[in-house]
């Protein structure tokens, strides 16, 4: 997940295409964007390593 913080969200960005590269995954996804945008309405959310690493519970 992106860092919603500017300077890691960057570092995110350059990183992405070396990452996808070796595994596949892109690193800048706006997964809370998406969830929203997406119609699903989130419920909890909880950072578990800084804004990158988050449990998510939400409903449609």
């Amino acid at each position: 997940m992106r860092p919603e913080n500017r300077g890691p969200g960057l570092v995110f960005d350059m990183v992405n295409p070396v990452v996808v590269r070796l595994m596949g995954a892109n690193v800048n996804r706006r997964t809370m964007d998406n969830i929203r945008a997406a119609g699903w309405r989130v419920e909890v959310e909880d950072h578990l390593a800084s804004d990158v690493v988050r449990w998510i519970e939400a409903r449609p």
